[in-house]
């Protein structure tokens, strides 16, 4: 997902990964990030402010064992992850960790947001492969066309063109 800053990308991501956790019990998702501090100004309030009213509010009985949702705006969700009342997990991580840290997991989607490095890029879609998963990108191309963006594109082929009712030019 390639547009200019303040474009809708980052929103528009964030909105897909909590529509599809939502809709898809026991599911696994990840996000990430440039840093722990980008993840929490940007990635995570967009995955809170997509979460419905009612799980947002959300208070669980010691009985409860599944549903851990804790957000703060200072220090977004707590030990960066949140399980949604259905067992669906989301879980933030960001591109300062060791890429070592992804092993072993697997995912049925993963969301990097900008200038994500290749050793993420290389290792992610194999934690997708058994769950038939998803893998957005979403990049304002400031730096060019950077490696990752290649990783997406260099085989894309055009296959439809249509126009669109917002540029009739």
């Amino acid at each position: 997902v390639g547009g200019g800053n303040r474009g809708g990308k980052s929103r528009w991501c964030g909105k897909e990964i909590v529509r599809q956790a939502l809709e898809r019990p026991g599911t696994n998702w990840l996000c990430g990030h440039s840093s722990l501090t980008t993840s929490i100004q940007v990635q995570q309030p967009y995955i809170w402010e997509f979460l419905p009213p009612h799980i947002k509010e959300f208070k669980p009985n010691k009985h409860d064992r599944v549903t851990h949702i804790n957000y703060t705006q200072k220090n977004g969700f707590s030990d960066q992850t949140l399980i949604l009342p259905n067992g669906s997990q989301i879980w933030f991580k960001n591109y300062t960790q060791d890429v070592k840290t992804l092993e072993g997991a697997e995912y049925d989607g993963v969301w990097l947001d900008e200038l994500a490095p290749m050793s993420f890029v290389d290792t992610l879609p194999f934690r997708l492969v058994t769950r038939d998963g998803f893998f957005i990108l979403s990049v304002t191309p400031i730096e060019g066309f950077t490696k990752a963006v290649r990783f997406f594109l260099e085989d894309l082929e055009v296959t439809e063109w249509r126009d669109a009712d917002l540029l009739p030019d």
